[in-house]
């Protein structure tokens, strides 16, 4: 009898323990996604400063996309692609640049004729 008890105590203990691990990591995850967007909100607001800038002007920014996220550049647009969905910051100008996938960047941002450029350095 009280082995049985010992045993449901412990059934008990895995389900908490389950369920405090999944909230968690789902909890890390929001946390992650935020982060990723807060920092590509940060480059497009860059992008957006460095248009008002003199041609040549330039702008480092170093920036880290968690594995399956990835940013792109369109016209006016960084696009935030995350969980299946997109987000678009205004550059404030036309943007162009490679797709960046997950991975730490040093970018180079320049102000050009058309807009500004974005270079992956290193």
């Amino acid at each position: 009898m009280v082995a049985l008890k010992y045993v449901t105590y412990l059934a008990f203990g895995a389900l908490f323990l389950s369920i405090a691990g999944a909230l968690f990591l789902q909890y890390q995850a929001g946390q992650l996604r935020s982060n990723f967007l807060n920092n590509a909100e940060q480059l497009a607001n860059s992008i957006a400063q460095l248009s008002e800038q003199e041609e040549g002007s330039t702008l480092l920014f170093q920036l880290s996309i968690p594995s399956g996220m990835s940013i792109e550049f369109e016209n006016e647009s960084l696009l935030a692609f995350f969980d299946g969905k997109q987000e678009n910051f205004s550059g404030g100008t036309v943007v162009s640049g490679p797709p960046l996938t997950a991975g730490d960047y040093s970018l180079l941002l320049s102000k050009i004729s058309t807009g500004v450029k974005v270079d992956v350095q290193g």
